[in-house]
């Protein structure tokens, strides 16, 4: 669904440019830079994440109605989490989808940042 992931990746690849250069900038951890990608990497998975949450929670409650009985549309189903929860209702999981996106997502763009690291090299 691209109306999730286009802003999930916008904002979780700008946030950890921005992460990665202010870390390093400030002299953040060890001389190559490591801890500030493992850092960098883990805050944009989780801004990501905080930021298009509501988005799959609504993309998920869509999906499940297989039949089409439930919800009219993308705004309905909108609007009914909306109405029986709340805007708690979109954050439902977030503590172990941050928790999974930062250890995944700081090994991710850490290993990538290596990868090319080690590629410009050769």
């Amino acid at each position: 669904m691209s109306l999730r992931d286009l802003p999930a990746s916008a904002i979780y690849f700008v946030s950890y440019e921005e992460a990665v250069r202010r870390l390093r900038s400030a002299g953040f951890g060890d001389r190559r830079g490591l801890a500030a990608s493992l850092v960098a990497g883990g805050c944009a998975g989780v801004a990501s994440w905080v930021a298009i949450l509501p988005l799959d929670v609504v993309k998920s409650h869509f999906q499940m109605d297989f039949d089409g009985r439930k919800y009219r549309g993308l705004v309905h189903c909108f609007r009914s989490i909306y109405g029986a929860g709340g805007l708690l209702a979109f954050y439902a999981g977030l503590v172990p989808c941050v928790v999974r996106a930062f250890i995944t997502n700081a090994v991710i763009l850490t290993v990538n940042d290596e990868c090319l690291r080690m590629l410009k090299r050769n």
